[in-house]
């Protein structure tokens, strides 16, 4: 049986400047593999015109390159940089640097394009099979009367995805002593994105053939008498509301043709939709916070009608409220004495740009795996070609491995099973949020080396011969995934 337990950051608040995060763990034995820290995250953004009006908005990761800002990151570990934990009894039992290049590495392979579809807990933005993404961080209603509203969400970064001792199912303070968790978060790197905007998917085809978003029906007064309209219905009919890009308290700006006058955009604009109905028809009939025509005569027409989502004024993300969650566990009375894990030791190497490398490290003992990886500034995105590793002075190939082929995938899922995961995706491909995943010559070659390295207790040299289609950016981090114990 299991209690849950959150802890509050001894820091109190946070923002772009404000990343240091301390956590004090204590008074009992936690299940750390099932436990994970906490971030709480508001997004929202404001039209002063409709106060009321409610955004469809998310987050980027904006890892530091122009033409990354739109990848979706594979794990939500790249909001750690560096990690720490440490205790009474052992000091600094871990720490973990450049945690945010590790995981976004390993999670390149450890994510199948599933994970990419989910956006409870995860700082996810992304489009799939559709135009846009309504997101986790709005309470937003696609049917009836009843207000979308602006909610906090939660990001969870499991611990398993900042600390090798994250592994540990039965930590005891009683015996480890008072321990804290130490980290620096990349919160600069996160910012506010409304994927449903005045832009987009407005024109698009809400399927292949079929009626575009935010065109509607024309209207023909049928009353006898002069009307007041203050509603539209759509020209695509919709079996699914998940794919109408519509909620209650969006702020849209309609045009149309007014009785033969010509098109133009209504002088009332932005309207806020205030009711949507689910005709039988598969039609929506939006009903708006004010009249669109007043006194349209009888028999007279409104004709091509469109909308797009009115530009909100501004976007803000505040981060509220940073947590540990852990399972505290009430099944056993102790912990173990000591407990063992793995860990990754980072050495960082900076270098000239060129097209070719040649350099020799020294991984430490008890090391098992080695991994490569180019933080420039997070995202393994270096034009390599092929490369070469040795061990000792003897190459682990007897040929250069070319990236893409079967020697190289086969070194990659190797490194994986020696460390006791599983390869989910071999595409190596960067997933852009600004695109369909169909369209995957848009998204950015990105990949990592590795290769299994055997159990020694003395150091093990590691030569490394790069070749690149390009110059590389001078920047590569050697990754040695190390046993430890507590």
């Amino acid at each position: 049986m299991e209690n849950i337990v959150k802890i509050a950051a001894n820091q109190g608040s946070f923002d772009n400047n404000k990343n240091l995060v301390d956590i004090d763990i204590d008074g009992g034995i936690f299940d750390f593999s099932k436990s994970y820290v906490n971030v709480n995250v508001s997004v929202f953004g404001t039209l002063t015109a409709k106060p009321d009006a409610v955004y469809a908005t998310g987050l980027n990761f904006k890892e530091g390159r122009a033409d990354n800002d739109t990848v979706v990151p594979p794990s939500n570990g790249v909001l750690v940089k560096h990690a720490q934990l440490r205790n009474e009894k052992a000091g600094v039992i871990e720490s973990v640097r450049h945690n945010d290049v590790l995981r976004a590495g390993l999670g390149l392979y450890e994510r199948d394009k599933g994970y990419y579809d989910k956006d409870l807990g995860n700082m996810i933005n992304i489009n799939t099979v559709q135009n846009f993404s309504k997101l986790g961080f709005q309470e937003l209603y696609n049917e009836g009367s009843t207000n979308s509203r602006n909610r906090p969400a939660d990001i969870r970064i499991p611990l398993t995805e900042i600390l090798g001792a994250g592994v540990i199912d039965d930590y005891d303070t009683q015996k480890m002593g008072k321990t804290r968790l130490h980290m620096e978060m990349n919160f600069s790197k996160i910012t506010e994105v409304s994927v449903i905007s005045n832009g987009n998917p407005w024109g698009a085809e809400v399927r292949t053939g079929g009626n575009a978003y935010g065109a509607f029906a024309d209207y023909t007064n049928g009353t006898g008498a002069n009307q007041d309209v203050n509603f539209l219905t759509t020209t695509q009919a919709y079996d699914n509301l998940d794919d109408s890009p519509y909620y209650v308290a969006q702020p849209l700006t309609i045009t149309l043709n007014n009785a033969g006058a010509g098109a133009g955009a209504l002088a009332g604009n932005p309207f806020v939709i205030t009711q949507i109905e689910h005709l039988q028809t598969g039609h929506l009939k939006l009903t708006f916070d004010a009249v669109l025509v007043a006194a349209l005569g009888a028999g007279a027409a409104l004709t091509t009608i469109t909308a797009v989502q009115t530009a909100a004024n501004s976007f803000s993300r505040d981060i509220n409220k940073v947590e540990l969650v852990l399972y505290k566990r009430n099944d056993i009375s102790e912990g173990a004495d000591e407990v063992q894990f793995s860990s990754f030791h980072a050495d960082n190497d900076t270098y000239p740009a060129a097209a070719s490398l040649n350099r020799q490290y020294y991984l430490p003992p008890n090391c098992m795996n080695a991994l490569i990886m180019f933080n420039n500034p997070i995202l393994s995105q270096e034009p390599i070609t092929s490369y070469r590793i040795g061990l000792n002075g003897k190459s682990i190939t007897n040929r250069d491995v070319e990236v893409k082929s079967g020697l190289h995938y086969d070194l990659i899922n190797k490194t994986f099973i020696n460390m006791g995961k599983n390869v989910k995706n071999f595409a190596e491909k960067s997933i852009k949020s600004a695109v369909k995943q169909s369209a995957n010559a848009t998204q950015i070659d990105t990949r990592i080396l590795a290769c299994p390295v055997p159990l020694s207790a003395r150091q093990t040299q590691l030569s490394l011969e790069l070749n690149a289609s390009g110059n590389m950016g001078g920047q590569q981090i050697i990754f040695a995934h190390v046993l430890k114990k507590v």
